[in-house]
C-alpha cells in the first residue's frame, strides 16, 4: 500500500492541536502521544492489551478524543502512545469518519455509509 500521512485536528473542550498521522489500516485504534492527549485534557478510561507488529505485547491507556479530517468530525477511541510508539490513524477512526484508503493516490477517500439488512 505504501506509507503516507494525513493532517488531523484533535479537539477537546476549547483546545485543539494539529498532528500529521501515519495512515495505518492494520492498526485498529488511533495512537497519539500521551503528552499531546494530556495537554488536551483527555483522560484514560481503561487499559487495553495490544500486540505490536514486532509481536511484542504491550498495555496502554485508552481514552476518547474528537478528531477532524477535512471538515468531518467525530469522537474516536485513542491510545495513549508512549515516546517510542508511532502516532497512527487507525481503521476504527477511518470507519467512524467514513473514509477509505486510496493506495494509488496515497490519500483518504470519502465513502458513503452502508446499511446491510438481512432478509428474515
Amino acid at each position: 500500500m505504501g506509507v503516507f500521512k494525513v493532517r488531523v485536528k484533535l479537539k477537546r473542550a476549547d483546545r485543539e492541536v494539529e498532528r500529521d498521522l501515519i495512515v495505518d489500516n492494520g492498526s485498529t485504534l488511533t495512537w497519539i502521544n500521551k503528552d499531546i492527549l494530556q495537554s488536551l485534557g483527555v483522560k484514560p478510561k481503561r487499559r487495553k492489551k495490544f500486540i505490536l507488529i514486532t509481536g511484542e505485547k504491550v498495555e496502554r491507556d485508552v481514552g476518547e478524543v474528537t478528531i477532524e479530517i477535512d471538515g468531518e468530525e467525530a469522537t474516536i477511541p485513542v491510545v495513549f502512545a508512549l515516546e517510542n510508539d508511532k502516532e497512527v490513524l487507525g481503521s476504527t477512526a477511518l470507519e467512524i469518519l467514513g473514509y477509505e484508503i486510496d493506495p494509488i493516490e496515497k490519500k483518504l477517500k470519502k465513502i458513503e455509509a452502508c446499511l446491510a439488512l438481512l432478509s428474515l
